[in-house]
């Protein structure tokens, strides 16, 4: 298998990206062990996660969830093959499904290394309680 390079996550196809990876994780939040858990226990107990089992986790949810080839073209473009070009329609024909994979794990564990809050900590303790 073919080393992945990772790109940096930049730019308006990274806002694409993350929201093709946040659709892998809805897949796996609608699965029996999470439906149960609120969206913010779910993304708690993810965030949570040391990195092999965040790791584990992804591989099921790609395996799990279909992905349209928009979203995998998204998340793929944040990996670049030998010569450095990003990862695309036409140099994708050769790679087989173990690499592509094996590109779209790495790309969501670290998209998964941001941070993300609508709202800070600080704002949401002197919000108003929701009834």
């Amino acid at each position: 298998m073919n080393k992945v390079n990772l790109l940096p996550l930049k730019g308006l196809k990274s806002v694409h990206a993350l929201c093709a990876f946040n659709a892998l994780l809805f897949g796996l939040h609608c699965t029996p062990a999470h439906a149960a858990k609120s969206e913010e226990e779910f993304y708690g107990w993810f965030d949570a996660l040391p990195a092999p089992d965040k790791e584990k986790n992804i591989l099921y949810s790609i395996g799990l969830c279909k992905l349209s080839e928009e979203e995998m073209l998204d998340l793929l473009a944040f990996c670049a093959d030998d010569n450095g070009i990003p990862l695309g329609r036409e140099n994708l024909t050769g790679c087989g499904p173990a690499y592509i994979t094996e590109c779209i794990k790495t790309v969501c564990m670290a998209i998964a290394d941001i941070k993300l809050k609508s709202v800070g900590e600080n704002l949401k303790k002197n919000s108003l309680p929701t009834v």
